[in-house]
């Protein structure tokens, strides 16, 4: 089994104030034993090449990530090879994954939030 966290943020985010820097984040989930974390920032997706490395000599593998905003609600899209931050709108997600292989993750789908995809979420269901 392994041990992920595939929605985190960090001071790098341009919205959270979040007080922990990413390299902070991945000592933490090494210590913590994670296996892999997805840094999902708002409406930025982090460029983690600077910290690959990092994370992998201590044994985490890190996946590209950001949070969007479409439609008003928060969406996680995770592992996609580039046009993210072009996403505005469903439509364009749903362009998106038939372009490019990729997780999209409802982060909190029941939490009761405008943010929240919640009675939202069958109708968005793919």
């Amino acid at each position: 089994m392994l041990k992920v966290d595939l929605h985190t943020h960090t001071s790098d985010d341009p919205v959270d104030r979040i007080p922990y820097t990413t390299t902070e984040l991945i000592d933490r989930a090494a210590r913590l034993g994670y296996d892999a974390l997805a840094v999902t920032l708002h409406e930025r997706q982090l460029d983690l090449g600077c910290f690959e490395s990092y994370a992998a000599e201590r044994g985490i593998v890190l996946i590209p990530g950001i949070e969007r905003t479409i439609g008003g609600k928060h969406v996680l899209l995770l592992n996609f090879d580039g046009g993210t931050e072009d996403v505005r709108s469903f439509d364009d997600l749903a362009r998106l994954k038939r372009r490019r292989a990729g997780l999209v993750v409802a982060p909190h789908p029941f939490f009761p939030s405008t943010f929240c995809l919640w009675s939202d979420l069958d109708s968005r269901a793919w």
